[in-house]
């Protein structure tokens, strides 16, 4: 499987709306895994699990969870310092309006 992202030179913040542009696929696959109807014990029944519809939401919903696994590994090395950077700065931010 090919990566949508080329992890040769791409700064912080190209690489930072990357990944919210692939945690929005991921989310948006698992929101049309949970439209599915769920028995009374809250579970997927078989017959639905089984349908042409479900195995193609569940191979795409695998698919983008691997693709962002896979971008967050290379992200999360590639941008160590930003990343931390940028959360001291956000946790900074919110203990100033505490």
């Amino acid at each position: 499987m090919q990566l949508p992202y080329q992890p040769s030179p791409m700064s912080f913040a190209q690489a930072k709306a990357m990944a919210q542009v692939i945690t929005g696929k991921t989310k948006a696959a698992t929101e049309v895994l949970q439209s599915f109807p769920k028995g009374a014990m809250g579970l997927t029944p078989d017959h639905v699990k089984f349908s042409p519809e479900f195995c193609a939401a569940n191979a795409a919903f695998h698919a983008a969870f691997l693709n962002e696994r896979r971008f967050n590994a290379w992200y999360t090395k590639a941008f160590k310092k930003e990343l931390l950077q940028d959360r001291d700065k956000r946790r900074a931010q919110q203990a100033a309006t505490l």
